[in-house]
């Protein structure tokens, strides 16, 4: 069984790649996920450092928005190279920003004290 046949039939349906203008939209999304990214990342810091917070959830949190940080850069500087016309980085954008902010807004309501 070829995995790519599913994959190629599901992008063909929901056709996101297809937009007039994409690669440039893609950089303004990959320049905003960014700024959330330091965002909650100063957020947490923030909370670690003045005694709110000493739980491993914040260290967690931070280190797969770090990581987060990291790939989205990457993204964001093969496009501006040039090099980041793939689909499937598209695709898991699409798929990993609301996971992401799911799981911003749940841990962040573990963290903060009731």
């Amino acid at each position: 069984m070829d995995f790519a046949s599913p994959f190629k039939s599901l992008t063909a349906y929901i056709g996101a790649h297809a937009t007039v203008a994409r690669t440039e939209h893609e950089r303004d999304r990959a320049s905003q996920r960014i700024f959330g990214c330091l965002a909650v990342m100063l957020v947490i810091l923030v909370d670690q450092f003045s005694g709110g917070s000493t739980d491993s959830l914040g260290r967690i949190l931070l280190a797969l928005t770090s990581a987060y940080l990291a790939i989205t850069v990457a993204y964001r500087f093969f496009l501006k190279a040039g090099r980041g016309e793939g689909i499937v980085a598209f695709y898991a954008f699409l798929v990993l920003d609301p996971l992401m902010l799911i799981l911003v807004l749940y841990c962040n309501r573990a963290i903060s004290p009731s």
